[in-house]
């Protein structure tokens, strides 16, 4: 997969796990929370071993781009697969 292919798709992954991270905070889910975490350093750990690029997300005191986080892993995959936003 191309370097810019591997940084939209991890890119993807890590707004959708920002948006889990939210609702398990807010939720007070400590094992979800854990779950995220998990994924967010296999992640973290692709992206150092792979090095595909800038991945919007990952900085803890990253911000959505849109309103939400869910909202921009929507947009983003809609947008890969060829649809409107």
């Amino acid at each position: 997969m191309s370097e810019p292919a591997q940084v939209r798709w991890v890119t993807i992954l890590v707004a959708w796990a920002k948006a889990l991270e939210g609702e398990a905070r807010a939720g007070g889910d400590a094992e979800g929370e854990a779950r995220v975490g998990a994924a967010f350093r296999r992640l973290r750990a692709f992206s150092m071993h792979d090095s595909p690029g800038f991945i919007h997300g990952f900085a803890r005191t990253a911000m959505p781009q849109g309103e939400r986080w869910r909202a921009d892993a929507v947009a983003m995959l809609a947008e890969l697969r060829g649809r409107p936003r």
